[in-house]
Parts: structure tokens; sequence; C-alpha cells
């Protein structure tokens, strides 16, 4: 019920505010797993503009790669102001941790396309947009104060 009033609350903002995308509704979702959406309800947002293409034809992967580049764009976004809160040792806790993670989605995707091998390269690309969800899900929740990961320390407003 909250994911349906904070969907109708976001619908109902402003109009000089920036309008409501994908990923607002999909960061929404994320951030309700296990109390009122679940990860397939979510899934299901995130790929919805691509589900008219056939898993594995050209067409399905170049939507993919947009998605992808999209949400890469977010996640940049949210990573760029999420830097700039956070305390010098938040931000190095960061970095590690990006490297990090960049070495395990590349390798947690190519197993993924090994395993789908009839899926093409949507495969990869799926796999690859989850995960980049996924983390700029935890940077949403770093900038909204609900994460508990240790690199999300947030540095003291003086007035």
């Amino acid at each position: 019920m909250r994911f349906l009033i904070a969907f109708f609350m976001l619908m109902l903002t402003p109009a000089t505010a920036q309008p409501v995308t994908n990923q607002d509704l999909v960061l929404n979702c994320l951030a309700q797993i296990g109390e009122e959406t679940s990860w397939q309800e979510c899934r299901g947002m995130i790929f919805a503009s691509c589900q008219e293409h056939t898993v594995g034809t050209d067409t399905h992967a170049a939507c993919l790669l947009k998605e992808k580049t999209d949400w890469k764009t977010e996640m940049a976004n949210q990573q760029e102001v999420l830097v700039e809160k956070l305390t010098l040792s938040g931000n190095f806790m960061l970095a590690e941790l990006m490297g990090n993670w960049l070495t395990y989605r590349e390798a947690r995707c190519n197993e993924v396309a090994q395993t789908r091998p009839e899926a093409g390269k949507s495969a990869k690309l799926g796999c690859e947009i989850a995960e980049i969800a996924g983390i700029t899900a935890e940077f949403d929740a770093c900038l909204e104060g609900r994460s508990t990961t240790p690199y999300c320390t947030i540095k003291e407003v003086k007035e």
C-alpha cells in the first residue's frame, strides 16, 4: 500500500518539480522490497520498456543497451551527489567498494551470459542493468539516511 501511496505522491508533484522517471519508480520499488514490493515486481519495472522485444534479438539488446546507459547516468548522478556529502573516510571506502563492485559485476554478468546462451547479449546487459539499479538504490538509501553500510557516513552540516 505504501508503494501505491508513494507512486501517487510522485505523480502529484508540482509542475516545477522534475518529472517522475522510470528510475524514480524503480528506486522507490527497490526501497520497499520486503515490505510493500518484491524483487520480481521491481525487476519487471526495470525491464518494462524492453518487454515488447523478443529476448536475444538485436532489437532487444539495443533496447537494453539504452536502458543500461540511462541507469549508468542515474548511478553517476547519485554518486556525484553522494561523494559531496560523504566524509573523507566514507569516500575512501566508497571508492574501494566501487572498484570491487565493478570487478564483481563483470564476473557475475559474464557468468549469467554463459548460463543463458540463447539470450545472447541480452542476458549480460540485463544482469548489468539489475546490478547498476541495485547500486543506485544503495546510493539513494545512503542519501535518504536508510543505509547501514559502513561507507555511508554523511558529513555533519554546521550552521
